[in-house]
């Protein structure tokens, strides 16, 4: 049976308080599919906006352009469906011709296997994560564990620990407030029990599934960094969600303490993520305070009420949004 490829796609506009952008977006089989969706959710928009002319903004694939189509009392459904599908194209088409021009100079846009933040603080950086937190969710407890219990807690795994693990555990191991769940975006923190648990219960797993599909033990490269094709003892996780988590290497070598992601399906394969726990704490903080994206393009948001996460493509449209409200107002009143 042919996999359908699901199409995002998302209609922008801005709302009537200042700074205000309204967006409806989803997911749908299809770009005809979606492009019809686009259409019938800016026509609602246009309705709601009390007869002011229209600024639509159109998310559809790497596209995002204006459509004044939408203004446009002349075109029936069919006809601004057509107008949407121009923009859409016109727009990837000069992507395209960017990417094309791009790589006629010798640039590279290879997606590199790890983030190339540096190593830093641990301590610095959890700092600016705790005062960012302590603005938007001020009833938050964050409570660390002591050096003995992590010292038994490494000493039970056998492995020896990076300094920036026993650092991050003695600066936090629990966190009181369920809102913070997705906190490292697709990722929860683990306390020390949790750690311990999944670490066990991970290398029983995947021991017994090679026993019966595999054959036998693998046969692991002895130097961090390389693929196991399995969960090893040296992988000591520290976050995780749904079976899927962010280690820390312990085999020596020069990535002895980088953060890799393990995927439940797929192994070790997603492969080192970054070069640190401090490292990873830098994206975090970078992320929070100063509306970076995170991780391969996530940035934060609050408006649930929750610390949650939305994808560039919807950060984009509201930054555009944002930005062309921002000039109208000033040319308003420039006159």
């Amino acid at each position: 049976m042919k996999e359908r490829l699901v199409t995002y796609w998302a209609v922008a506009q801005p709302g009537s308080v200042s700074g205000e952008v309204l967006v409806r977006d989803g997911y749908i089989v299809g770009d005809d599919a979606a492009i019809a969706q686009i259409a019938e959710a800016g026509v609602q928009l246009v309705a709601a906006a009390d007869g002011s002319r229209p600024m639509i903004w159109v998310s559809l694939g790497s596209a995002n352009v204006r459509v004044p189509g939408f203004a446009d009392q002349t075109l029936d459904r069919a006809g601004l469906e057509a107008e949407i599908r121009r923009r859409v194209t016109e727009e990837e088409n000069a992507q395209r011709r960017s990417a094309v021009e791009a790589m006629s100079e010798g640039s590279s846009h290879a997606r590199s296997a790890m983030h190339s933040t540096p190593t830093s603080s641990v301590r610095d950086q959890w700092s600016r994560i705790t005062e960012w937190l302590r603005v938007h969710f001020p009833a938050t407890t964050i409570t660390g564990a002591d050096r003995r219990s992590v010292d038994a807690a490494m000493a039970k795994t056998g492995q020896s620990w990076p300094a920036e693990l026993i650092e991050l555990y003695t600066l936090v191991d629990r966190v009181s407030d369920e809102r913070l769940l997705g906190l490292l975006h697709r990722f929860a923190l683990l306390t020390l029990d949790d750690a311990l648990w999944h670490w066990e219960s991970s290398i029983q797993i995947w021991d017994e599934s090679a026993r019966l599909y595999g054959g036998g033990p693998v046969d692991v490269p002895a130097e961090a960094g390389f693929q196991a094709d399995t969960f090893i003892p040296a992988f000591v996780p520290f976050a995780g969600m749904d079976g899927n988590f962010l280690c820390i290497e312990t085999r020596h070598g020069l990535m002895h303490g980088c953060v890799t992601e393990f995927d439940k399906s797929g192994a070790d394969e997603p492969g080192p993520r970054w070069i640190s726990i401090s490292a990873l704490l830098s994206d975090l903080a970078d992320s929070l305070t100063a509306s970076h994206a995170f991780d391969d393009g996530w940035y934060c948001t609050t408006d649930n009420g929750a610390l949650e996460w939305e994808p560039d493509r919807t950060w984009r449209l509201r930054q555009l949004h944002t930005c062309q409200l921002r000039a109208s107002t000033e040319n308003k009143i420039d006159r």
